[in-house]
C-alpha cells in the first residue's frame, strides 16, 4: 500500500507529523469545513468581493491545511488537560 511505501520513503522526521495527522483526521476536516465555509466563503467572497484564481486556491488551502493541523493539535492538548484535572 501507499502508507507502507511512504513509511520506507520518508525520513524519520516526517513521521510524528503524518501519524498525528492520521491519528486526528476526523478533528482536522472538522475544523477545515468550518474555516472553509466562514473564513474562505464569507468573508472573502460577501465582503471583499474577491474570486480566487487557481494559484490563489491552492495558496489558501495549503495555509487551510496546516491551520487545521495546528488547531488540530491545539485542541488534542486541551482535551488531554481536561482528562488530567
Amino acid at each position: 500500500s501507499i502508507s507502507y511505501w511512504l513509511s520506507k520513503v520518508l525520513p524519520e522526521t516526517i513521521k510524528p507529523f503524518l501519524e498525528f495527522v492520521g491519528a486526528k483526521l476526523n478533528t482536522i476536516y472538522v475544523l477545515q469545513w468550518i474555516m472553509i465555509m466562514w473564513v474562505i466563503d464569507f468573508y472573502i467572497n460577501q465582503y471583499l468581493g474577491i474570486n480566487l484564481n487557481f494559484p490563489q486556491t491552492l495558496l489558501s488551502t495549503f495555509t487551510i491545511f496546516i491551520l487545521s493541523v495546528l488547531f488540530a493539535k491545539i485542541y488534542t492538548g486541551f482535551r488531554k488537560s481536561l482528562k488530567t484535572t
